[in-house]
């Protein structure tokens, strides 16, 4: 300040730009970093509401759909085609496996072909953020009918 008052005026105001910008970009970056993505396919409801059976998901998904909510769709499909299997099994799924850990689950039945069609989806779609087409989407509806299939004609899919 002795120096160049001027100076010491434009060096304050800088520090305090670049202190504004960094306060910003940390908030922006949580901001994003938390924000829920929006499916509509019923991840984002309440336990109390979320549909119970695969009927009820694979509702969902048609309703994703007509929605044009392509992931939201797969993802509500991928749902009834594990309780479709989990049911014909006898079984239930533990409760935060990953989508890689069920199909590895699953690696020597029936239903592995049509599961994997679901995670690779997933993974490129969702979790890629690339855009969902409507041949994933036609992929997948189908692979859910042979799950179904395989799930309601042999007990041990």
């Amino acid at each position: 300040y002795d120096i160049s008052p001027l100076l010491y005026y434009a060096a304050m105001a800088l520090l305090f730009a670049a202190l504004a910008a960094l306060t910003w970009h940390i908030i922006y970056t949580f901001r994003s970093a938390f924000r829920k993505r929006r499916s509509g396919a019923g991840f984002d409801m309440p336990e109390s509401r979320r549909p119970r059976t695969a009927d009820e998901w694979e509702r969902l998904a048609r309703e994703s759909l007509d929605r044009g909510d392509l992931i939201g769709a797969v993802r509500a499909l991928f749902q009834s085609c594990l309780l479709l299997v989990a049911e014909s099994r006898r079984e239930r799924l533990p409760r935060g496996v990953t989508n890689r850990e069920v199909l590895q689950r699953y690696r020597e039945t029936p239903v592995f072909a049509p599961l994997r069609v679901f995670v690779d989806v997933i993974d490129w779609k969702w979790y890629g953020d690339q855009p969902c087409t409507r041949e994933d989407i036609d992929a997948c509806f189908q692979a859910h009918h042979d799950i179904r299939q395989r799930a309601g004609g042999s007990a041990r899919a």
